[in-house]
């Protein structure tokens, strides 16, 4: 949601001195607006024990700022909140900031990696409502220290491939961890559009885990109905054995389902997450599901208030 100038301001003067103003925020001249955002989500879970925490919350700041000739500059920073105890959990959400036109972007900072929007993102739906789901696919989200590049969007077949340059770990003895090099990680996403139909394919090494993960995803709209199919193929860690997890989700009329398996050499175990959410208004939900799984064989019942911003 837009903010104006004097909006932004008033809200940073008032909050806390740490909020910087919209005018340290805006250079002189610039008439890019800033878009200040958030998501609010206190909910109840009943596990057992019954408990009011957390949902997810977030808030963020992000703009663009036109260059000429084309090209625009473009940030965002996102993150976590607690309503559980008005903290701010470690580990922020987004930081990255980038250069975009006719040539496509790019862009440094934590980020989204291309394999989680190409190959998670499509079946994360009870994540991007705001429900709790268990399924083990479609990681890593986020990564951090990372170079990235994104082909033009609008485009029929769209793509990007980032670098997760960490440099040297070391352990607690100060000794350099085996399988690190200057390129830690790379991630590619590969997206095709058919009609309703999104299809993507996915790529993921990651040199310090020694863990490479490939990926399928077939998403679309069908009138009122969302469904996706997700499969990965996880090559083994030295002395694990892997994995092949799949998930199919589907919502319609505010319902979404989704049955996730994790299928590797030792056990095979399954996910059930059932969800509903009523808007209230274009910013305002509740929120419900019910969410069983294997691996940690608890069912769990969640309630949210959501308020986004």
């Amino acid at each position: 949601m837009k903010k104006s100038l004097i909006a932004l301001a008033v809200a940073a003067t008032v909050a806390t001195p740490m909020v910087v103003s919209a005018a340290a925020l805006q250079p002189a001249g610039d008439k890019d607006a800033i878009d200040l955002y958030g998501s609010i989500r206190p909910q109840w879970v009943s596990s057992g024990d019954n408990v009011v925490t957390d949902g997810g919350s977030r808030f963020g700041v992000k703009g663009s700022h036109d260059l000429g000739n084309g090209l625009s500059s473009f940030y965002r920073i996102e993150q976590k909140v607690s309503t559980a105890n008005a903290d701010f959990p470690s580990g922020g959400r987004l930081a990255y900031a980038g250069l975009k036109g006719g040539f496509g972007a790019v862009a440094g900072g934590q980020q989204w990696t291309p394999y989680y929007s190409t190959i998670g993102s499509p079946s994360d739906i009870f994540a991007s409502n705001g429900l709790s789901n268990y399924n083990d696919t479609g990681g890593p989200f986020r990564a951090g220290n990372v170079l990235s590049y994104a082909l033009p969007s609008g485009m029929v077949v769209g793509g990007a491939i980032a670098a997760v340059i960490n440099g040297d770990i070391t352990d607690a003895d100060g000794n350099v961890a085996e399988n690190q090099d200057d390129l830690d990680a790379t991630s590619l996403g590969l997206t095709a559009n058919a009609g309703p139909v999104k299809i993507g394919l996915g790529l993921h090494d990651d040199s310090a885990s020694d863990r490479t993960r490939v990926g399928l995803s077939i998403a679309g709209n069908f009138g009122p109905v969302f469904a996706s199919f997700m499969v990965e193929d996880t090559d083994p860690k030295e002395g694990d054995g892997g994995s092949t997890p799949w998930a199919v989700t589907a919502q319609w009329m505010g319902i979404g389902l989704q049955y996730a398996d994790r299928d590797g050499a030792d056990e095979d175990e399954t996910a059930f997450t059932l969800g509903y959410q009523y808007k209230l208004s274009g910013t305002t939900r509740v929120q419900f599901s019910y969410e069983t799984n294997d691996w940690t064989d608890d069912d769990k019942f969640v309630a949210r208030y959501r308020v986004d911003f």
